[in-house]
């Protein structure tokens, strides 16, 4: 389904696209949260959301920023109603 002339208008004025590649951010896992920008600090956290061994640096991550904040509480959310049913 095609998009409506307005919705097409606005899309791209207010969007960015962010390409993030994963494996790179193992190269990252030593650098201090204080010092990582806000592409690196979401490639952390998606690449190591679920090991167990990063878990203090992800939540000095999860403190640091709101938006991957607010992602990792939905993501619990999920998980809590997947283990749920």
């Amino acid at each position: 389904m095609p998009l409506s002339p307005s919705l097409k208008q606005g899309s791209a004025k207010n969007k960015t696209i962010i390409f993030l590649q994963l494996p790179e951010a193992d190269k990252i896992l030593d650098k201090p949260v204080e010092e990582m920008t806000d592409q690196e600090m979401w490639a952390l956290f998606f690449r190591h959301m679920p090991d167990k061994e990063y878990r203090e640096k992800l939540k000095a991550i999860i403190e640091r920023k709101e938006g991957i904040r607010m992602a990792a509480s939905v993501l619990f959310e999920i998980v809590a109603v997947y283990i749920a049913i």
